[in-house]
């Protein structure tokens, strides 16, 4: 069997299989957005972003103290987008899984914190590497050890 039939198939059973998946996402999520408030989402985006900000924080203060003063950080824009990205999208996946399994709200508030955190620093470990290999290959310059 081919690549492209594989493909096929894979799209097929894809195909099929969506309006079931869609109508139990719905009645899931349904039932798990109906108990939270417009405060609990603000709290999961300061949350969030406050531990997206304080994994960019460490890396800017760790490549100050390898670099020292004059160091400077390849598109920041890049890493500041990608941090928050990471936050936020670990911060929510997280606070989805613990609202449905119904964690305690202090434990729900620092699994957020801690899963946002690692979240922000996996993120922005792969952009790191994916910048640097993209520069690589356009200027085709090494990386000095």
């Amino acid at each position: 069997m081919s690549v492209n039939n594989i493909l096929r198939a894979a799209y097929a059973f894809l195909a099929v299989l969506w309006p079931t998946l869609t109508f139990a996402a719905a009645s899931t999520f349904g039932a798990t957005f109906e108990g939270v408030g417009v405060a609990a989402w603000v709290m999961v985006v300061v949350l969030s972003t406050v531990a997206g900000l304080t994994a960019l924080l460490n890396r800017i203060g760790a490549q100050l103290q390898t670099e020292g003063e004059g160091a400077r950080i390849p598109s920041l824009r890049l890493f500041v987008a990608a941090n928050l990205f990471g936050s936020w999208l670990t911060g929510l996946f997280f606070f989805l899984l613990c609202e449905h399994f119904d964690v305690p709200d202090f434990l729900e508030a620092a699994v957020i914190i801690g899963a946002s955190y690692i979240g922000a620093r996996l993120i922005e470990r792969t952009t790191e590497t994916l910048v640097e290999q993209m520069l690589n290959r356009v200027f085709g310059a090494k990386k000095e050890d």
